[in-house]
């Protein structure tokens, strides 16, 4: 079964060898590239949406530098700490062209049995993403709508995308990181309280749904853990 719901009425999707589809027959093709398409045409605001070829080529170019290796080593340490022993189930919102997104999943394959699923709202950004990390599912998706049911998820990762603070928790069931980074302060509307300092654990419940640690970083540089 997919972590995916369906984005049409909720159900669960079960993934086919080239299809989505849900119990209601609502389904989902899956693109020769490895990803699926869950952004209702209602929720389409742009013919393209996301970043463009040039753009995606650009992000895969400048990533590949591993500028962003000290960060990406982090997440990776921070989510093997939080994680649940066993099997975890796993998303990356906005994951993009997936360089954090697989760096996680090994990480975490290394002791635990792994379930993850990536969305981004650009499908070029999702090519390179679900050729890096076949292990894993990719759709073309909201982070304002994720296409998830609550409590579906173990760990959700959200490293500079866009989310929706009060929804995000009801989709973890037990671990939940988030890295948010603004150009200058106070600007990413993520907390109250926006700091360069390291990650700082809150608490956050909601109604059945466990209390689970959450970080929210606003980085102008590379974090020191």
């Amino acid at each position: 079964m997919s972590l995916f719901c369906c984005p049409i009425c909720g159900a669960p999707l079960e993934r086919l060898e080239q299809v989505y589809r849900c119990p209601n027959r609502h389904s989902y093709d899956i693109a020769a590239q490895g990803y699926t398409y869950l952004l209702p045409v209602s929720r389409k605001h742009s013919k393209a949406p996301g970043d463009d070829k040039a753009m995606s080529a650009a992000r895969k170019a400048f990533l590949a530098r591993d500028y962003y290796a000290p960060l990406q080593q982090t997440l990776c340490r921070l989510a093997c700490d939080l994680a649940p022993q066993g099997a975890v189930r796993v998303l990356d919102s906005g994951c993009g062209e997936g360089y954090y997104t697989a760096a996680l999943y090994h990480a975490l394959a290394q002791t635990r049995k792994v379930q993850l699923a990536g969305i981004d709202i650009s499908k070029f950004i999702l090519r390179t993403a679900a050729r890096r990390l076949k292990e894993g599912e990719f759709a073309v998706a909201s982070a304002y709508h994720l296409p998830l049911a609550a409590d579906s998820v173990d760990l959700l990762l959200d490293c500079f995308a866009p989310w929706q603070r009060r929804s995000s928790g009801g989709y973890c069931g037990r671990a939940g990181i988030s890295c948010t980074w603004c150009r200058r302060h106070g600007t990413c509307g993520s907390s109250r309280k926006c700091s360069t300092t390291p990650p700082i654990p809150t608490r956050k419940s909601g109604r059945n749904i466990p209390a689970f640690p959450m970080w929210t970083w606003c980085l102008s540089g590379t974090p020191s853990i």
